[in-house]
């Protein structure tokens, strides 16, 4: 696995250096991989952005702030209980645009069902957290949805504060 990061971030920097602009992913502050993830975008203006994972606090948005530069606009992905309880505090960090809901992995931290009413807590403090910035919750998902299980996910977010 840890030759699949080096091709990717190998392969992401290369593309940034050939002069495309483009958002990247990098891996959570907790791992080694974070440092040589922001070794490899350092400097690079075509960055345009990039989306933390497991962000677990404020801190450590702005540490990654303080790697690349305050221009660099950040996705939190919050994907732990850690954020989940932060993530007020990640939304209004100034290097924040927007916060993200992993829920895969904030399942498999917290031992959460993979029902919709189990995440439902989660996800409506996460939408007021986002709110409270004025920017928008984004949730990912690594599954193919089918045609009934976007209808049931637009129903649930018509229901949410807006």
């Amino acid at each position: 696995m840890k030759s699949d990061k080096n091709t990717a971030r190998a392969i992401a920097r290369a593309r940034l250096q050939d002069g495309h602009r483009a958002w990247v992913r990098i891996n959570d502050t907790t791992t080694p991989q974070w440092e040589r993830d922001l070794e490899a975008l350092t400097g690079l203006d075509t960055l345009a952005g990039v989306m933390l994972t497991k962000a677990g606090s404020a801190e450590q948005v702005a540490a990654t702030t303080a790697r690349l530069s305050e221009r660099i606009p950040i996705v939190a992905m919050i994907e732990n209980a850690a954020g989940r309880e932060d993530a007020r505090t990640i939304a209004h960090s100034p290097a924040t645009l927007r916060l993200a809901f992993g829920s895969s992995d904030f399942r498999q931290d917290t031992g959460a069902g993979d029902d919709p009413a189990a995440l439902a807590y989660a996800r409506s403090r996460m939408v007021s957290s986002a709110a409270s910035n004025g920017s928008m919750l984004r949730s990912t998902a690594r599954h193919t949805p089918t045609p009934t299980g976007i209808s049931a996910r637009v129903s649930r977010s018509e229901r949410l504060p807006r």
